[in-house]
């Protein structure tokens, strides 16, 4: 078990939540309280990226959302959260969720 294994499952519960709450601001207090600092994402299409390392690991959360409007049809935004453990080097353990913003019309 990693150091970081705790705090990856409060992160996969904090995801969860924020899925069935439809609500981006879960994720916003879990990177606060847990004291995950801002870098840049590991992968290309996502926007924002949180991390917090330990020597030999990191836990790293990728976030990015798009606009599901289309030319006559207004649509709420599509939110996407990726989940990393690496520990030393190696990915092992990976979390994917992703949720639709409560709509406001």
């Amino acid at each position: 078990m990693s150091l970081l294994t705790p705090i990856h499952r409060f992160a996969v519960e904090a995801m969860a939540e924020a899925s069935r709450l439809q609500d981006t601001a879960v994720i916003d207090q879990f990177v606060k309280a847990r004291g995950l600092k801002e870098c840049p994402p590991e992968d290309d299409r996502f926007m924002w990226a949180y991390q917090l390392a330990v020597p030999g690991e990191r836990l790293v959360l990728q976030y990015r959302y798009y606009d599901t409007s289309q030319a006559f049809s207004l649509g709420p935004d599509k939110n996407i959260n990726l989940l990393k453990l690496i520990v030393d080097g190696q990915v092992v353990a990976h979390e994917t969720t992703d949720f639709l913003d409560k709509s406001i019309y």
